[in-house]
C-alpha cells in the first residue's frame, strides 16, 4: 500500500510539471499569435499602403477651398465681344464680297 501511495505521490507531481509546462507553453503560444497576428495586420497595411502609391494616377497638388464670392456670367463682357466680333466678320464679309465681284464695265470706259 505505501509502494502505491508513493506512486501516486510520484505521478501527482508529475501530473503538476506537465501541468505548469502547459501553462507556460500555452502562454508562449498566445505570445507567438499576438505577434503574428501584429505582423499580418502591419503587412497588409504596407501592402494597401503600397498599392495605393503606385496604382494612384492623380496627386493631390493643393487642397480644394470653398468659393465665397458669388460666380456669374459677365453679361456686359460677352455683349461687348458679341458686338466686335459682328462687326469684325461684317467687314470681312464685305471685303469678300468685294474681292469676289465682277469688275464693273466703267472702269475700262
Amino acid at each position: 500500500m505505501a509502494q502505491v501511495e508513493a506512486r501516486i505521490n510520484l505521478l501527482k507531481e508529475r501530473v503538476a510539471k506537465a501541468q505548469v509546462e502547459q501553462d507556460r507553453l500555452n502562454q508562449a503560444l498566445e505570445l507567438a499569435k499576438n505577434a503574428y497576428l501584429a505582423l499580418s495586420q502591419k503587412r497588409t497595411d504596407l501592402q494597401i499602403e503600397l498599392a495605393s502609391s503606385e496604382s494612384s494616377l492623380a496627386q493631390v497638388i493643393a487642397p480644394a477651398y470653398p468659393v465665397y464670392e458669388k460666380v456669374a456670367p459677365k453679361r456686359a463682357l460677352i455683349l461687348a465681344l458679341a458686338v466686335f466680333l459682328g462687326l469684325v466678320l461684317g467687314v470681312m464679309a464685305a471685303f469678300v464680297a468685294e474681292a469676289l465681284r465682277p469688275p464693273r464695265a466703267e472702269a475700262a470706259g
